[in-house]
């Protein structure tokens, strides 16, 4: 068995970017998906981009989501909204894509989307429904995927925090509409506007997932990393170090340096006003049973935006 086959993995969060992002102990975090930063609507690749290379070391720092419970959510909200059965999804920064694998799995036609060609490669590595599984490499902001239009897509976690312009989002939507069909949802899960706007914390800032024989330690976020009050843009310094247990030798030591922008409740539904969606449903966690208000179990917010006809 290799070191890297049952890693330790601890997370470390700044507790000031947890409020800026919203992060909860376990939680879904901005080291999700590739980083895709947009200056005039172009993709910045080399930046970010060492430390998604390790996507089977990416995958298990996060082990402990439910994808199964997350994709079913996804799937009740497309019944919900429209009358025709799912055929196709899109995921869109979907780093190692879990959510097109599960999808993919169950014989429905998985796309997924994301700049890096690691994770993409471990993706399909782990697919065992090939001819259901699409990977495609590209940002999520000027794409066509070369298919029929899926009926559902979506952008989990805080991805939406790697476009970093109003002009380059507006362009996000519009190239999602296009590979959406007339009536298609479009999920999009980003921070709680309280973690910003109010002096609560509602998510923990470390956790740590044990496996064996290594450690992975991801260092998000620095206290001199301040966001710009303009631009609500974050330079976050990210480390991603993974040392063996037994000696305690150092196999992997990254630090890089990413903008996210952050994106308040109201600001996205200006921004979505004259798109080709609208707004059908909000909710305050993946959770059908969670509203979108400022109550403790209200930690995310998720947007369910439909394609107009």
């Amino acid at each position: 068995m290799s070191l890297l086959a049952k890693p330790v993995v601890v997370l470390i969060l700044n507790a000031n970017l947890s409020r800026v992002y919203g992060f909860r102990a376990p939680a879904p975090s901005l080291l999700r998906y590739s980083y895709e930063f947009l200056t005039e609507n172009k993709m910045e690749e080399d930046t970010h981009q060492r430390f998604y290379n390790h996507a089977w070391l990416y995958e298990k720092a996060f082990n402990w989501r439910d994808i199964e419970k997350e994709c079913q959510f996804l799937s009740q909200l497309y019944t919900t909204h429209t009358s025709k059965p799912l055929r196709a999804m899109l995921e869109l920064a979907c780093g190692p894509a879990e959510h097109a694998r599960w999808y993919a799995a169950q014989q429905i036609h998985a796309h997924a989307l994301d700049l890096n060609q690691d994770m993409l490669d471990y993706a399909s590595a782990q697919v065992k429904t090939p001819d259901y599984f699409h990977p495609h490499k590209m940002n999520m902001c000027t794409f066509d995927i070369p298919s029929e239009p899926v009926g559902m897509a979506c952008c989990l976690i805080d991805s939406i925090a790697y476009i970093t312009t109003h002009d380059a989002f507006r362009t996000h939507l519009e190239s999602v509409a296009r590979a959406l069909e007339d009536g298609g949802i479009y999920v999009i899960e980003t921070v709680h506007p309280k973690d910003t706007l109010c002096d609560v914390q509602t998510t923990e800032t470390s956790w740590t997932v044990e496996l064996s024989e290594s450690a992975i330690d991801v260092i998000f976020g620095h206290p001199n990393n301040k966001i710009d009050p303009i631009s609500q843009i974050t330079m976050i310094d990210v480390t991603l170090r993974q040392r063996r247990l037994c000696d305690g030798k150092i196999l992997v030591d990254l630090t890089e340096r990413a903008p996210l922008k952050l994106y308040l409740y109201q600001e996205l539904l200006a921004l979505i006003h004259g798109s080709p969606f609208c707004v059908v449903e909000t909710f305050g966690a993946l959770d059908t049973e969670v509203a979108l208000d400022s109550s403790t179990h209200a930690w995310r917010t998720v947007l369910v935006l439909q394609k107009r006809y």
